[in-house]
């Protein structure tokens, strides 16, 4: 060994300098104790992790988090679950109003009211009150260990607490939000944040979570709410989950009086299929990018009927949306000797 290499090692070690010496911390994993995962929700809300709840504005997202803790407050079963005994919820929304939104829509949806809390924020022992934030985590960790038999902590929206963090950047984001994953894996509490999806097409379903992909990162589960603008069913579809096979999409229905329905199970509404139907408004949603397919390719003239219900296909246009494109664009079908033909109005 040479005299140099000697020399870095005594100083990695912080040996003969006056300062600390340090030593690298390891656990042998045959003194691991295997545990098993517990769920809040099979499959898709594991108890002790961060959980997210994903979807466009006007899904439902927030009535899906009441409905979740109607389950739990009440100790009933959620969708492929079995009955629990009930247990407390907590809910921080920086969004809505507690007595003109989230107590009526709680009632609604049958939240056992008594177990339910709203955190408003901190109270400092001066009496001085302040917001509730990520530097509140601590805070909320004494009180759940305080009050006990808490289920699920729900943030609603995730992205009102990332105030002066770059929402676009890993490390702001990971560094941000990692005591929340921490005070989830201590307090063995559920931890269901709620996040909008961003307006960009992109190869992976994932990468239409909004912000930085380390909110999907960080997240043990991630599970997509949309509706299928070609039939109006709405579903709740896993994006990701790394604890267990990915589950079935859930269908679930909400009236205009606030009142929510599970489904059943929908096989057909996968995540992919129900963000190629959210697409952002600047994309002009299902219907639109079949009338602009229909567009360009007919811009040339005639083209075979089946061609292009074969181009459609591969584009993921579905006939019945093809179908009303070619309505709403006035498209005009003739018939060849080679068979029918479609071309654009004069």
């Amino acid at each position: 060994m040479t005299t140099s290499m000697l020399h870095s090692m005594e100083k990695a070690a912080g040996s003969g300098n006056g300062k600390h010496s340090r030593e690298l911390a390891v656990t042998r994993l045959a003194d691991v104790v295997p545990e098993p995962i517990e769920w809040l929700w099979p499959r898709r809300i594991p108890r002790g992790k961060l959980t997210l709840l994903v979807g466009d504005p006007g899904t439902g997202k927030s009535f899906i988090s009441l409905a979740i803790a109607a389950a739990i407050t009440r100790g009933n079963a959620l969708p492929d679950g079995e009955p629990q005994p009930a247990q407390n919820v907590l809910i921080w929304n920086g969004e809505d109003g507690t007595g003109d939104t989230i107590r009526p829509r709680a009632a609604a949806t049958g939240v056992a009211l008594e177990r339910c809390w709203v955190i408003d924020g901190e109270l400092r022992d001066d009496g001085q009150s302040s917001p509730f934030s990520l530097l509140s985590i601590d805070v909320l960790g004494q009180y759940v260990a305080r009050v006990g038999n808490v289920g699920v902590v729900v943030v609603d929206p995730i992205a009102a607490l990332l105030a002066g963090v770059d929402a676009h950047r890993d490390t702001e984001v990971r560094s941000a939000l990692q005591p929340l994953a921490d005070f989830a894996r201590d307090s063995g509490v559920a931890v269901l944040a709620i996040m909008h999806l961003n307006k960009r097409e992109a190869e992976s379903a994932l990468y239409r979570v909004g912000g930085s992909i380390a909110f999907v990162g960080l997240a043990r589960s991630v599970l997509l709410a949309a509706t299928d603008p070609e039939n109006g069913r709405r579903a709740i579809a896993p994006l990701k989950c790394n604890l267990a096979a990915k589950p079935t999409p859930i269908e679930y229905r909400i009236d205009d009086e606030g009142r929510f329905w599970w489904g059943s199970s929908a096989e057909d509404l996968s995540a992919e299929r129900l963000l190629r139907s959210v697409r952002p408004q600047s994309y002009g949603g299902a219907r639109n990018d079949a009338e602009r397919f229909l567009r360009e390719t007919l811009e040339d003239g005639p083209v075979l009927a089946r061609d292009v219900e074969l181009l459609a296909e591969g584009k993921g246009i579905a006939p019945a949306t093809l179908k009303r494109a070619r309505r709403s664009v006035g498209v005009i079908s003739n018939k060849t000797r080679d068979g029918w033909t479609l071309c654009l109005p004069s």
